[in-house]
């Protein structure tokens, strides 16, 4: 049984969804039903069903996670620190480490409710992880930019 923040939460959620515009209140109620039915979550259904973008989902987590959603671009990224996150974790999870304030790491992920990776990174670097949302393929495009063979050999050498 839900409790009633619960209910609170679903209800943002939806009420999210429909400023959005990814589905109106008729929509919602049949792919909230089919979830029920098939065991599924919103966003998958959302996903299969072709109603949101990867940009879309990504802010529907970071509003439904109260984390912030950010509209990542390769230029917003700090090279040193995304070079923090050895490549092979950050390609395999699919996050990037954006700015380092104090000891908080910011990092972009497009799973930012894995705390298995987050606490992987905090060992590894010591610092805290402050998650970020981004669209799995913004994440993809700053990995190829501040990963390819020319920065890293600058990183190498710096």
């Amino acid at each position: 049984m839900k409790n009633m923040q619960d209910t609170q939460t679903d209800s943002q959620l939806l009420n999210e969804i429909m400023r959005l515009g990814i589905a109106d209140a008729k929509k919602l109620d049949e792919i909230t039903a089919q979830c029920a039915q098939r065991g599924k979550n919103l966003f998958t259904s959302l996903k299969e069903n072709n109603l949101a973008t990867d940009e879309q989902i990504s802010k529907l987590v970071a509003h439904n996670q109260r984390l912030e959603y950010v509209n990542l671009s390769p230029d917003m990224v700090d090279s040193i620190t995304a070079h923090m996150i050895p490549y092979e974790l950050s390609g395999e999870h699919n996050l990037i480490g954006v700015r380092l304030d104090g000891d908080k790491l910011y990092v972009a992920m497009s799973s930012p409710m894995n705390l298995a990776v987050r606490d992987q990174i905090e060992m590894r670097t010591g610092c805290k992880v402050i998650p970020m949302v981004a669209a799995p393929n913004a994440i993809k495009a700053a990995l190829r930019y501040h990963f390819n063979v020319q920065n890293v050999t600058k990183q190498t050498i710096a």
